[in-house]
């Protein structure tokens, strides 16, 4: 009588169907003398501590519970045998003890054994009421339903004695002697009821009837056997009036024909005690209640006379004693004797015809279910009926006609409201039946439920097979059916089997395949947690269950499965697959799919269901996850199978440690913690028997290589779950936060790696992966070290940079970017602009030994952009001009002239233009001394520009539009334009002069360009201007350049600025010569256009002087100079001009005389008035 060991290899195992079996006690001593071959189990009860077992033997085996040793894993209490009980009875019989009806609130029990009922004292079975006699019956139950079986009753508790001939109530209480005797219902030969208040449901051998046993008004509702023929002279309507089972049954009697019984049968008055309880004639019962009026009752208006009709009739002849319809705990019960005599013995038992045994539950409080059929091996139906008689919702199919029958469960009223707090519990009825399977009979247990639309319930019936039998054994009717069902009188505590190690989270370590057999030594803390995960899980598989069966010599509890040990029980059976040598593909994937599917729209209700969903949705996710490795190796994943894995993954929050261990191409990428990855227990060993697999072979099932079609289909998918994770960082709910986020981000920086290998080069576009690539780059990841390792082998260095500028590491964002710019291969190719970028990265950067160090670099490479580095006033890091000149000097000497440059055109700070002059002179005489082409190309400008006819650039702008895409030329033009002061600051000019007339070294600078005076003319004429030799300067700028323009310009600035820069002529009108000055200039250009070669250039150029600048000349010296061949029309302008000059000035003479006499005579004329205004003053 060990029950923790389980004789039944179904027991204990993990159950799909709503129910599952768990051993209360086997090796059961059903005979004293040990021979019990003959002898089965008949009913079972169980009552706190106390297990009643019932024989066919005619026993009673009383067991006392031993609570089970703190120290046992299973938790499963013992049973020792505390009595072996012999009920007496009236007549022997094969029935044995029929039923176990415990009355716990009047501590009694009522035993019926082979049709004699005897009471009994709880929970040792003392005898009950010494003074009262055993009592033939034939059913005994019909407690109140409504009322709680756990409620003190100060009352007692009334019962419902099916006798013979008449239905009797009885009140039994501890304050009564003797069972005390409400009223007699005359309604005889009931096998079954189930009462709810003051209607209960009883049945006879053949049909159904509703009665009120207030007002002892009867209903017939329908059949048991839909093919069971009416009795031969029936006693009691006729039977057309019997209502059939059809919905449209009269609800009421009171118009059907029949015989009323004589009024000499009518039952018993309320106040009458029962006569075969003489020994107790000092009860008095109640005095009798008014009876309503029959017309008040909807549905049981019945006249009174229908109100105690009988079926069946008690003269129909008995069936032969050896009725095959043994085999439960309701049998066919011999009519109880008479009342008035029961000394007497009783006649011999009677059979009823129908093999089919009646059923009556209640699953509600306005319901009750009844079966009906037509054989015991046909399908049965139940059907519910209201307490109006009512047939409602829909039937109920069983595979057969069961031989017990119970309901469990309040069931879900979807139409009304569920109260805060309440949890919803399924109703489902339990039935023992057969069905046949090819040749062999199996019995076992249909479970339905009968809450839900038989429609909607079609794919929830299960079947728990308990027993097979092949036909060569005999037909099922030949066979006694010794598997028994019942609920007992209260739910008992019970814990379920495999909850906490399933969801109990466990150690898991995958870092090599050879650790995963459970062989590994487990550190004291992680032995400490897994025990307390244990303790914990097997904590929420405590339930409780009111349903016990029985086979043989065991009895079992039948508890409720938790959805979660169904639906894992569903994916147990999905994967057989794996239990073989080779997976070549994974046909259980929509059998795993639809169990995530349930799982849909489901809220937990428990902490039960809140975990084991979860240990549920992850499960099913690993199992589709490895479906995927298997398939991606033989072909491209479709859609509908990405899609579904994909969503089961976003919906599981496995850890991703779990799932990347299976891809070889990013295992490495995985952290563990010292303690493993912890996963539910159930999930561990799918896990390391797919794990195992995959380290086997080099040609595993689930090793995923790039050639498989399948490979970039299993990185998208992990790319998505990573992603997805990757959003969950700062949850503080998350165990084991730093491995897990370590080993995700370097798991996705990997997968986006290797995604984006072909990707064409370039910036990244919305959207795409390398945008992707970034985004997790630049917003920091937490595997820095394994993120630079990563970026360097897959050659990322501009993504490596962005992972540097995450970390604020300025210097090696620089560095980065200097490897790119030298040329080092960057397989992304989105630094396109990398010498910008850095130099504006350097101006954002407030580390100055970084700007100083890379701004040299970048000056040295390209001295143009390198100097804005040292440039840029708005920079976090800024230079003065002699320190970053200094720098310059030291690391890029050729970005000096640049930064001069920039200071002298840019920033007007002519301190250093003397500098840079010597940069630019030296640049040009190194290119003429060593470039023979150089030279050439200067005297053809010479000679191409006095060629062109006038008008005519100045020799300046000729030489800025035809320039030569060359560092000397761009030299020569800035010299050319220091040289001539063509630089402004607030008006004055740049090149200041000296005591020596220049400020600069002219005549260092004349010896210089001494030995290229033929090709440095402009420069040599403004040298003779600064060096005051202006007459030299207007003949080279006549005769040598042929630039007349300028030549008059040089006149009249007085050669200060011969070259104009950006702040034009304006720049130096404060510096213009005197007027005499610039005649004497103007003098010199006279005598050089007189000498120009070109008669024709001669007189234009003389003819033009004259007329635009002759005020600056004098007539007479003029007019000695013109030739005497020249026609007077030449300088007739200027002659004109001069006279008209002549005359005006002549005039205003006169005007200036005759208004100074104007003023002297108003002068005069005001003193005079104010001389006589003063009067005359005497002095004395």
């Amino acid at each position: 009588m060990n029950p923790a060991r389980d004789p039944d290899p179904q027991v204990g195992a993990t159950e799909s169907g709503p129910y599952t079996r768990r051993p209360l006690i086997s090796d059961i001593p059903l005979s004293a003398d040990g021979d019990a071959s003959n002898v089965r189990i008949t009913c079972v009860e169980v009552w706190g501590e106390n297990l009643y077992i019932g024989t066919s033997a005619a026993e009673i085996l009383h067991f006392v519970q031993i609570p089970p040793d703190p120290s046992d894993a299973s938790g499963q209490p013992t049973y020792i045998i505390a009595s072996r009980l012999q009920p007496p009875v009236i007549q022997q019989a094969e029935d044995g003890v029929q039923q176990i009806l415990l009355l716990p609130t009047v501590n009694k029990a009522c035993i019926l054994c082979n049709n004699t009922l005897s009471f009994y004292s709880l929970p040792e079975l003392s005898p009950a009421f010494p003074r009262l006699k055993p009592l033939n019956c034939v059913w005994v139950g019909g407690i109140d339903q409504n009322e709680p079986s756990s409620r003190s009753d100060q009352d007692g508790v009334i019962i419902m004695l099916c006798l013979k001939t008449r239905i009797r109530l009885v009140k039994i209480a501890d304050s009564l002697q003797n069972p005390h005797k409400i009223r007699d219902i005359e309604l005889g030969g009931c096998l079954a009821t189930s009462r709810r208040g003051d209607f209960a449901c009883v049945s006879d051998a053949h049909s159904y009837s509703l009665l009120d046993v207030v007002h002892q008004q009867r209903i017939p509702l329908f059949p048991i056997s839909s093919i069971d023929e009416p009795p031969q002279n029936p006693v009691g309507p006729p039977p057309e009036t019997w209502p059939a089972q059809s919905r449209t049954q009269s609800r009421s009697v009171s118009s059907a024909g029949a015989d009323p019984r004589p009024s000499s049968t009518h039952g018993h008055g309320r106040s009458t005690s029962l006569g075969i309880f003489a020994t107790s004639p000092e009860s008095a019962a109640p005095p009798e209640r008014s009876p309503r009026p029959l017309s008040g009752r909807y549905g049981f208006d019945a006249p009174e006379s229908l109100s105690r009709m009988q079926s069946p009739a008690p003269a129909r002849s008995p069936a032969p004693s050896g009725s095959p319809e043994r085999g439960s705990t309701d049998k066919a019960l011999p009519p109880p004797p008479q009342e008035e005599q029961p000394q007497i013995s009783p006649p011999p038992s009677i059979k009823h015809p129908s093999i089919l045994r009646p059923h009556v539950v209640s699953p509600t409080v306005s319901e009750f279910l009844l079966t009906t059929g037509t054989a015991l091996t046909d399908p049965g139906v139940g059907m519910f009926v209201n307490l109006d008689g009512d047939v409602v919702r829909g039937t109920i199919e069983f595979s057969s006609y069961p031989s017990s029958l119970v309901v469990d469960g309040k069931g879900i009223d979807l139409s009304a409201s569920t109260a805060s707090g309440d949890v919803s519990e399924e109703g489902y009825v339990l039935a023992v039946v057969q069905r046949k399977q090819g040749d062999v009979w199996e019995t076992g247990i249909e479970t339905q439920r009968w809450d839900i639309d038989p429609g909607e319930g079609v794919s929830n019936k299960t079947f728990m097979t308990i027993k097979s039998t092949h036909d060569a054994e005999g037909t099922v009717e030949d066979q006694k059916l010794e598997l028994g069902l019942r609920q007992i009188v209260s739910s008992v505590d019970l814990s379920i089997p495999g909850v906490g190690e399933r969801l109990a989270l466990t150690s898991l370590n995958l870092e090599s395949p050879q650790d995963n057999a459970g062989n590994g030594e487990v550190t004291s803390p992680t032995a400490k947690r897994e025990k307390e995960e244990l303790e914990f899980s097997r904590r929420l598989g405590n339930t409780s269950s009111r349903l016990v069966t029985w086979y043989g010599s065991e009895v079992h509890w039948l508890v409720k499965s938790p959805l979660v040990m169904q639906l894992d029980a569903r994916l147990e059976s999905a994967l057989a697959d794996f239990q073989g040598a080779k997976i070549s593909s994974f046909p259980s994937r929509q059998a795993v799919e639809a169990v995530f599917n349930d799982l849909r729209g489901l809220e937990s209700r428990t902490e039960l269901e809140f975990i084991g969903f979860a240990y549920i949705r992850q499960k099913a996710a690993f199992i589709m996850f490895a479906g995927l490795l298997v398939e991606a190796r033989h072909q491209a994943i479709i859609d509908h199978s990405m899609r579904t894995t994909k969503e089961a993954l976003l919906a599981c929050d496995l850890d991703p440690r779990v799932l990347l261990s299976f891809l070889p191409v990013i295992r490495n990428e995985v952290v563990y913690s010292k303690q493993g990855i912890w996963v539910y227990g159930g999930l561990k060993p799918i896990i390391q028997e797919t794990l195992k697999r995959l380290g086997d072979s080099e040609d595993s099932e689930f090793k995923l290589e790039e050639s498989q079609p399948g490979f970039i289909d299993i990185l998208q998918l992990t790319r998505a779950y990573l992603l997805h994770w990757r959003r969950k960082k700062g949850f503080g709910s998350i165990a084991d936060a730093t491995e897990i986020f370590s080993t995700v981000d370097a798991a996705l920086l990997h997968v986006l790696l290797i995604l984006d290998k072909d990707t064409p080069k370039g910036p990244a576009t919305a959207g795409s992966i390398r945008a992707e690539l970034n985004a997790v780059v630049g917003s920091g990841v937490d595997c820095f070290d394994r993120a630079v390792i990563l970026l360097e082998q897959y050659k990322r260095l501009y993504v490596l940079s962005r992972l540097y500028h995450h970390r604020k590491l300025s210097s090696r964002v620089v560095q980065t970017w200097k490897r790119i710019i030298s040329g080092e291969e960057d397989v992304g190719g989105e630094f396109t602009d990398g010498e910008h970028e850095l130099r504006r990265y350097l101006s954002k950067t407030r580390d100055t030994n970084i700007v100083k160090e890379y701004g040299t670099w970048l000056a040295a490479r390209n001295p143009k952009l390198g100097v804005q580095v040292f440039a840029d006033d708005h920079s976090k890091v800024t230079f003065t001009p002699s320190e970053a000149l200094q720098i310059l000097r030291e690391g890029a000497p050729d970005a000096v002239k640049e930064y001069l440059e920039f200071l002298v055109f840019g920033k007007k700070q002519t301190q250093h233009a003397n500098e840079l002059i010597s940069y630019y002179l030296t640049n040009v005489l190194d290119e003429l001394s060593s470039s023979e082409e150089a030279r050439s190309t200067l005297l053809q400008t010479y000679e191409t520009y006095r060629a062109l006819a006038p008008p005519k650039p100045t020799y300046k702008d000729f030489i800025t539009d035809n320039a030569i895409p060359s560092e000397w030329w761009n030299s020569r033009l800035r010299l050319l334009q220091l040289l001539g002061g063509g630089l402004d600051v607030k008006g004055t000019t740049t090149i200041t002069t000296t005591s020596t007339g220049t400020g600069y070294d002219t005549a260092a600078l004349m010896e210089q360009l001494h030995p290229y005076e033929r090709e440095l003319v402009p420069e040599m004429i403004i040298l003779h201007g600064q060096q005051q030799r202006h007459e030299e300067a207007v003949r080279l700028l006549v005769h040598g350049l042929g630039d007349f323009d300028t030549a008059i310009r040089y006149c009249l600035l007085g050669g200060s600025s011969l070259f104009p820069g950006e702040a034009g002529p304006s720049a130096v009108s404060s510096q213009r010569p005197s007027r005499v000055e610039q005649s004497r200039l103007f003098g010199f250009l006279l005598r050089e256009f007189l000498a120009l070669e070109s008669v024709t250039e001669r007189v234009e150029r003389t003819g033009e002087l004259l007329e635009r600048f002759g005020a600056w000349f004098d007539v007479g010296e003029v007019l000695i100079q013109i030739p005497d061949s020249w026609s007077i029309d030449i300088v007739s302008g200027f002659i004109i001009q001069h006279l008209r000059r002549l005359v005006h000035e002549r005039a205003e003479t006169s005007i200036t005389r005759a208004l100074s006499g104007a003023v002297n005579l108003k002068t005069s004329a005001e003193l005079t008035e104010r001389t006589e205004a003063l009067g005359s003053v005497v002095e004395g």
